[in-house]
């Protein structure tokens, strides 16, 4: 079912392999790097892209930190959607925005080719990533509901849950998450407030999305206000929220103070010893958690639980009769509840 096409291309300071997967009857594109320091049981990392992009300019995000620690870097290409753009289907509604927009099983594909790279090239399941921008951002957050056994944790810039992911995310096993946002985006706000590219409507704020998956793992969230680099990055991180007791599920949120719609990766002195700022981050993240083991969800793991409130997604409390609700309780899980009337 399964074959490779390797088409080796040389370009300058990155050597990288284009090659295809079969997959759901077709070949489905990915971009390879592989260093010459690869190790036995090495790291695997997934770079996906935005919306109407490809997976060919994304491995050199990772390319000087792929050489420096050793793991593997894999970029995707999305298939067309029904209007003709590269995407990835992040458990999309069938109808948005009143079109049929994709039925693309993106879960599957990139789960099943991620299962395949760790046996052919001796890579540890136990580190296996998926990192991404935008759209590629919503499909890291599918994947961590989705496909939690195969990618162990993941990373978001400039991304958000699905509405469907958001109504429904439920795994069996908590991964750790990371998500990294600029205050003046305006395709995908901070605030929710994002439209039709919300592809379907029904996401919230970035704080309610890391504040529910904070909870839901046992994670204690803090912040701090005025993060200071050492002047050579072209943003300044203004909040930052994490330290979690529970660190096999942790929870990140990077927010850059006047930053767009971008992969913060530009420096003032384009110095090429730098490395590329969202990449840095995102694997000094993957990283500290990948030798952990995940956290199982038991189904008796709430018996004697007792609710300590019930918030909105905006997190603020409410009372019993609200339409859609989320419940805390004092062992650090949440419920996502509807009150029919």
């Amino acid at each position: 079912m399964k074959k490779l096409l390797t088409i080796f291309i040389l370009l300058p300071l990155l050597c990288f392999s284009q090659l295809s997967f079969d997959w759901d009857n077709q070949e489905r594109e990915y971009f390879l790097y592989i260093p010459e320091s690869l190790q036995e049981d090495a790291p695997l990392v997934f770079v996906l892209h935005g919306y109407y992009d490809t997976g060919s300019g994304w491995v050199d995000k990772f390319q000087y930190l792929a050489d420096l620690h050793g793991f593997v870097v894999c970029a995707p290409t999305g298939l067309l959607d029904n209007n003709g753009n590269t995407h990835w289907n992040a458990n999309f509604s069938p109808l948005i925005l009143g079109q049929n927009m994709t039925s693309v099983d993106d879960i599957g594909f990139l789960s099943s080719l991620a299962i395949f790279l760790q046996g052919e090239y001796d890579l540890d399941p136990n580190k296996t990533f998926s990192c991404g921008f935008s759209n590629g951002g919503f499909m890291s957050w599918s994947l961590a509901c989705n496909a939690p056994n195969v990618f162990r944790a993941i990373a978001s810039v400039a991304g958000s849950m699905s509405a469907n992911d958001w109504e429904d995310c439920n795994p069996d096993v908590l991964v750790p998450v990371m998500q990294i946002s600029g205050t003046n985006d305006d395709i995908i706000p901070i605030d929710g407030s994002t439209g039709g590219w919300s592809f379907g409507g029904g996401t919230p704020d970035i704080y309610s999305i890391m504040n529910f998956w904070s909870n839901m793992s046992g994670c204690i969230a803090s912040e701090t206000i005025n993060w200071e680099f050492d002047n050579y990055y072209d943003y300044e991180l203004i909040n930052y929220y994490g330290n979690c007791f529970n660190n096999t599920a942790e929870s990140r949120l990077y927010v850059f103070n006047e930053m767009g719609h971008v992969w913060p990766s530009n420096t003032f002195n384009n110095d090429e010893s730098i490395p590329d700022l969202a990449a840095e981050y995102i694997w000094s993240f993957f990283m500290q958690l990948a030798a952990q083991p995940l956290v199982e969800i038991e189904e008796d793991f709430n018996c004697n639980k007792d609710k300590l409130k019930e918030i909105d997604i905006l997190g603020r409390e409410v009372n019993s009769k609200t339409v859609l609700k989320i419940e805390i309780y004092n062992d650090g899980s949440v419920e996502k509840k509807y009150v029919l009337k």
